[in-house]
């Protein structure tokens, strides 16, 4: 099973702030594997203003990676609302874990 290394809330919720309209704003956070196999995730943003890279791409069985992501600002304003997602497979069953992120976006 995949989960956030470090519980930012019950509903894996990421809150950036306030970022500057026009730029792209680097984060990152970790999962956690907490099963005894390998997992290799596909990650997926749901906007492509999002651009998350997952390293290493096979996560070792209780080990953890670095999503690495990038989210571009330009022509967005206000509350913004994203979604990171992990697709992988599991004793025969697809799973998802989904991160979501939120930031209001200033001029």
């Amino acid at each position: 099973m995949l989960k956030l290394a470090k519980e930012t809330s019950v509903e894996n919720k990421i809150h950036l702030g306030e970022l500057p309209q026009n730029t792209v704003h680097a984060f990152s956070f970790e999962v956690e594997n907490t099963s005894n196999k390998d997992i290799t995730p596909r990650v997926s943003a749901s906007c492509g203003c999002t651009v998350p890279k997952l390293d290493p791409k096979t996560i070792p069985a209780l080990g953890k990676a670095t999503v690495q992501t990038t989210f571009d600002t330009t022509g967005r304003s206000g509350l913004q609302s994203k979604n990171i997602n992990l697709n992988y497979e599991e004793d025969g069953l697809l799973k998802v874990l989904t991160i979501n992120f939120v930031s209001t976006v200033v001029k």
